[in-house]
Order: structure tokens, then C-alpha cells, then sequence
């Protein structure tokens, strides 16, 4: 290990670094939302039981076999590069009662592919940066729990989390399914630009590339959920604090794409309209981030709507409009959408919704579309 301290670290990294390239053209929305969500959800079905298996296979030190997790891992990456709304969805709006302790390590993983995809990357390199999110933390698993009690990503431990990157890498090495790639990326993506992280404190463009973009998501998911799944901060202070390390712990450039890959309010984001209306991101706008679709769940008196109701930001509302009848049509009296604006993102628990009936319903009502 490096003897040099953290603390005797620029903050500012000011060393020399190969440019980003970005190619949006590889990757276009090929799927409908209706059609896409019905396999997303048995993708994502599959992928939390095979996930399971597999570490219960390492805690209980037993043969371990990836095969059908890492079926089930391409089959994510599949939904996620023909339209990423689909499975960002059930990632980010879960039924209440959904309690997978292994559910956290999916949404980094969506994180991740969802970057690469904007990228541009292969779909090779997709899956070498999913599969080391979603193995990134099994040297946990055969640690004493007492070693485990305090947060390995927070910088002040970062000796814990020394200790379970080399154990991490010390699992897969004995794992014939798991390509050198992976090994290798799981043992840089805790690096930080300006040599703050471990285990080596590799600086610059000593780290790999897909080491960095695995940092960058695996940061933004922990700023996110640092104090529980359940008491998630809004998407723009997660973008903020990214934001805020670009230069020092992460390339610049790189920063500005992912904020890009998402916007400030990815999919699944609970946000308060210019009507006073309460409602939740269901699919992006890729033109103009600010103008989404949206499901309106709660109205402008704070209570919980029965019945959602949607709206295309970029159309305008509709719900009050009158569909036009001849006489109408004569007159020339055609009604125009009323503008609606996205104003911020706010906290689910500030609000009387029911996420669960939220995911359920609006996964019924594509799937009737979709019909």
C-alpha cells in the first residue's frame, strides 16, 4: 500500500487526462414503454433471485455458480440499451414491502449501464461494468460483522474497505466465470481522481476507464441512499455533491456526461409542477430534460389522487380540454394545452402517496397499452 497519506493530497487534481469521448448515436430508444416494461420486470425478477442465490452461495462458502446470474445480468443490460425508462422505473419507485438486502447493488448496476449506454460504450465493456458493480462488494460477505459496523465508503474507513476490495478480489480469482476485466475493475473503481481513495491511491489516468465510470454511478447511488433506501435525498443534491467532486475525485468531463445521462430528475423522480400538482417522472424527454412525462399522483391541495393522471410536459396538460366535435371544428375553436413546468424535486415522505399502488398501477396501465 501507498504510505502516502490522503490528507497530503491536492484536492484538485492538476495532472494531464485523455479526453472523454462520447458517441450518442450508438444506442436509440428501439422499444415502446408499454412493451419494454412487461420485460423489464421479468429481467428484473430474475436478476434479484439469481443475485440472492449467489451470495448466499458465498456467505454459506459453498460452490458458487454465475451462469444464470450472469444470464439474467445480460437480460437487464438488454432491456435497459432498448429503453432505459422501463427498468429505471422499477428500480427507483419499489413496492413498500420489497425488502431485498441485495436490492441496492441493481440500482448501481442501472446507474452504471445506463452511463455506459449514453457513453456509447460496447456492449462487451456494458457488461464487464455491470457485472463488477454487481460483485463489487461480495468480500463483505466472509467478513466478521464487527469490521462491517461502520460504512466502508465513507473516506474516514477507508481501511475497511481496503480490506474488502482485497477480499472481493480474492473470492473472484477463485471463480472460473468471472472474466480478469472484472477483477480488474473491481480493484480501481474505488480510486479517486486525485489519489483520495483505495486501496493504492492511484491518481489520473492510472485509473481505467471503466474503473471511473463504475466510481462515478457507485457515488452518486450512495450520496443518494446514504441514510436508507427509504430516506433518500432529491436527485439534485445527489447532483450537486457529484457535481461538486468533479476535478478532485472524478474527471470533469466524466461528471458532466453522466449528469447529462440523467438530467436532474431521472426516472422515477417525485416532483412538484407549476400547477402545485404532485407527481412522478415515468419517462424522459432526451431533447428537453425539463419536459418529461410525468404521472400526477397527488393535486394541488396535497391530497392523494384515486385515479393518476398523466402529463406530456412537453405537450402541455390536456386533461381539461374537449374533444372537438364538428360544429366545433367549423368555428375554428380548437383548445390549446395549457403549459405546465417542472419547478423541483421533492421528498416522498413530505407527501400522502402510496408508492407501491403508484408502481403497480402504472405498470398495469402500460401493460393495457401495450395490448
Amino acid at each position: 500500500m501507498n504510505a502516502k497519506k490522503t490528507q497530503d493530497l491536492p484536492d484538485v487534481y492538476r495532472g494531464k487526462l485523455s479526453p472523454i469521448y462520447v458517441d450518442d448515436t450508438v444506442y436509440k430508444i428501439i422499444e415502446s414503454l408499454p412493451k419494454e416494461i412487461v420485460v423489464a420486470q421479468q429481467a428484473y425478477d430474475a436478476l434479484m433471485s439469481e443475485t440472492n442465490t449467489v451470495m448466499a452461495q458465498i456467505t454459506q462458502k459453498t460452490t458458487v455458480v454465475l451462469k444464470s446470474f450472469i444470464h439474467a445480468l445480460y437480460d437487464m443490460i438488454d432491456s435497459i440499451t432498448r429503453n432505459p425508462d422501463a427498468f429505471m422505473w422499477l428500480i427507483r419507485v419499489r413496492k413498500t414491502d420489497e425488502k431485498e438486502p441485495y436490492y441496492y447493488l441493481l440500482r448501481s448496476a442501472a446507474w452504471a449501464i445506463v452511463f455506459a449506454r449514453h457513453l456509447g460504450l460496447s456492449k462487451g465493456n456494458i457488461r464487464i461494468l455491470a457485472l463488477s458493480v454487481m460483485l463489487k462488494d461480495i468480500g463483505r460477505l466472509t467478513l466478521p460483522k464487527i469490521l462491517l459496523s461502520s460504512k466502508a465508503g465513507d473516506p474516514s474507513n477507508s481501511g475497511v474497505g481496503q480490506i474488502i476490495v482485497e477480499q472481493t478480489i480474492t473470492s473472484l480469482k477463485k471463480m472460473s466465470e468471472v472474466h480478469p476485466k472484472v477483477i480488474k475493475t473491481i480493484s480501481m473503481m474505488f480510486e479517486r481522481l486525485n489519489g483520495s481513495g483505495y486501496p493504492k491511491q492511484l491518481q489520473g489516468d492510472d485509473i481505467p476507464f471503466l474503473s471511473k465510470v463504475a466510481g462515478v454511478a457507485t457515488f452518486y447511488d450512495e450520496v443518494t441512499y446514504l441514510k436508507g433506501e427509504l430516506c433518500s435525498i432529491p436527485s439534485s443534491q445527489s447532483v450537486s455533491q457529484l457535481y461538486a467532486a468533479r476535478g478532485m475525485q472524478f474527471q470533469d468531463d466524466l461528471v458532466v456526461e453522466f449528469i447529462k445521462a440523467f438530467g436532474l430528475y431521472p426516472t422515477g423522480t417525485l416532483v412538484k409542477l407549476s400547477t402545485k400538482e404532485i407527481a412522478i417522472v415515468t419517462e424522459q424527454n432526451y431533447i428537453r430534460r425539463l419536459k418529461p412525462r410525468v404521472m400526477v399522483v397527488v393535486d394541488k391541495s396535497g391530497h392523494a389522487l384515486d385515479q393518476f393522471e398523466y402529463i406530456d410536459l412537453m405537450i402541455g396538460d390536456t386533461r381539461n380540454i374537449v374533444p372537438p366535435t364538428p360544429s366545433r371544428i367549423r368555428r375554428a375553436e380548437a383548445q390549446i394545452p395549457s403549459r405546465v413546468d417542472l419547478i423541483e424535486d421533492v421528498q416522498p415522505y413530505d407527501y400522502p402517496i402510496k408508492v407501491t399502488k403508484i408502481r403497480l398501477e402504472h405498470i398495469a396501465v402500460q401493460q393495457a397499452t401495450h395490448v
